[in-house]
């Protein structure tokens, strides 16, 4: 039985006069499913975001929420985080999300429910303008989660944070995700990305270049990397194996991706076979980051995030 279709949009563009910021986007996400949207500034993420949240309007094309609930009845089961909450910075933690509360007209005792999801039960009565960055981007989740959404919807939850601040939202989310809720964000942390979610999609210029499972999108041409000490004439040699493709020369290496169907201790087999001693045989881990560049047609640049 396929899951419950959360969120299902079809042809969806947006113009900014001759600017296209979204680009006939088709994106189908289902009940569960932790989906990143990642891509360089200006790719429309945050577009998408906001269109499907009813902040912007929408040149053309059509979302859905829930198989065709009334969007704005479909709304109320979801919590999003857009723009960070203006919240009061003389009132303590508490009473900001009280007045959240009265404005999404739900009962003030979920507050301390989502206090302690977030970490930050004992610091209730304290006041906002005492907290450290990261304590209030948790608070803006609690936010978030008060009224316990079925869906969550969060544009660079991490933005701006320290690796000790990331860890703590990342935290979150994956708890959030572990009760079956479905998680839509943005994010331009492609490692963190990585850690949370399912699914990814990739848009550049606000157009779709790739949509998928996060592991099949990193299983795809995994990179072997050999050494010998005779690397330029085995480079020659192993290009007539039958066993590899893509072999290049970096530094003292080779790199190569198998034929499909063919196992790496086949090449050290072959290698043997022919008369070479292979000093090192190892995956090169393919990560969400360096297929993100690659998609995007650009050097991978580590520890840059665009």
């Amino acid at each position: 039985m396929s899951a419950e279709k959360v969120l299902t949009i079809e042809s969806l563009s947006k113009n900014y006069g001759k600017i296209h910021a979204l680009d006939n986007l088709n994106l189908s996400i289902s009940q569960g499913n932790v989906y990143g949207l990642l891509g360089p500034n200006g790719s429309g993420k945050t577009t998408t975001l906001s269109i499907v949240m009813g902040i912007v309007i929408a040149s053309s094309g059509t979302y859905n929420w829930f198989s065709g609930e009334n969007n704005n009845d479909a709304k109320k089961r979801i919590g999003a985080l857009i723009e960070t909450p203006l919240f009061y910075p003389y009132l303590s933690l508490e009473k900001n999300l009280e007045v959240s509360a009265l404005i999404k007209n739900i009962e003030k005792s979920d507050i301390s429910r989502v206090l302690k999801v977030v970490g930050l039960e004992k610091r209730k009565t304290s006041r906002f303008d005492t907290l450290s960055l990261g304590m209030k981007q948790r608070l803006a989740l609690a936010s978030v989660l008060l009224g316990d959404p079925d869906v969550l919807v969060l544009d660079e939850p991490t933005n701006g944070l320290d690796p000790e601040g990331i860890a703590e939202v990342r935290t979150i989310i994956r708890n959030e995700a572990s009760k079956g809720k479905t998680i839509i964000l943005a994010s331009h942390i492609l490692d963190e990305v990585e850690k949370v979610c399912s699914h990814v999609a990739v848009l550049k210029s606000g157009k779709l270049i790739a949509n998928g499972k996060v592991n099949e999108l990193l299983s795809s041409e995994e990179t072997f990397i050999i050494s010998t000490d005779r690397i330029t004439e085995f480079h020659e040699t192993l290009k007539s194996s039958g066993i590899s493709k893509n072999e290049s020369i970096k530094g003292f290496d080779i790199h190569f991706n198998l034929i499909t169907g063919r196992n790496i201790s086949e090449i050290n087999q072959f290698a043997f076979s022919k008369g070479f001693v292979l000093n090192k045989i190892e995956k090169n881990k393919n990560t969400l980051e360096k297929q993100f560049w690659k998609l995007l047609n650009r050097k991978y640049m580590p520890q840059i995030y665009s």
